[in-house]
This record gives structure tokens, sequence and C-alpha cells, in this order.
């Protein structure tokens, strides 16, 4: 604000004093921008942690789901899921431990510190 000084109001032709200076408004600007800015700072970090949970949720999906898991890898791949190969593979425990692994790995990249 280019003015210094006190800052009046005006109600019905008369002026009175806010008790406010133009010290205090350029602060409160100063106050709503840096909150604008830790609001749309949130929104992202928001944004990442639901896409980061969404990803988790979809591992215990699969985990949970494993024949369904392996029909959606191979409709990926172009090819048919095996039956006899499918159920040897969901009876390792490492098949498990793999889904578990990959979507921590990604939430640990996905969410470090800044």
């Amino acid at each position: 604000m280019k003015y210094i000084g006190k800052l009046y109001g005006k109600i019905g032709g008369k002026h009175f004093d806010t008790g406010k200076t133009s010290a205090d408004w350029d602060q409160l600007e100063n106050v709503v921008q840096e909150l604008c800015d830790e609001r749309n700072e949130l929104e992202k970090r928001y944004a990442t942690l639901k896409q980061s949970a969404d990803e988790l949720a979809e591992a215990l999906e699969n985990i949970a789901e494993p024949i369904s898991y392996l029909q959606k890898q191979a409709k990926k791949e172009g090819a048919t899921l095996d039956g006899i190969g499918a159920i040897n593979v969901v009876s390792q425990p490492q098949f498990y431990k793999d889904i578990a692994e990959a979507a921590l790995t990604k939430y640990n990249q996905t969410n470090k510190e800044k």
C-alpha cells in the first residue's frame, strides 16, 4: 500500500478511525498470501497421499484376489492365464511378498519427506 498511516472508514458521510494502520493492512495481505500458499501445498500433498492410498489399496486387492490380479497382468501382456501355472504362482508366499514390496517401494519413493 502506498499510503502510510492510520486507516479510516466512512459510513453515511462520517469518517471514523478503524484502529488499524496501512502497515496492519500490509501485514494482513501477507498473511493471506502465506495462507494461500500453504493451502496450495497442502492440496498438492493431499493429492499425492490420495494417489498413494489408492495404489496401496490396489496392492491389497491384488493380494486378496490373486487370480484376478494374474488375469489382469496376463491381459496386459496379451497372454492367457494357465490355470495350473496360476495355482502354482499363488501358492508361493514370495508372490504376495513381491506385490507388497513393490507397493511399499513405490509409496516410499512418492512420499519422501521434502
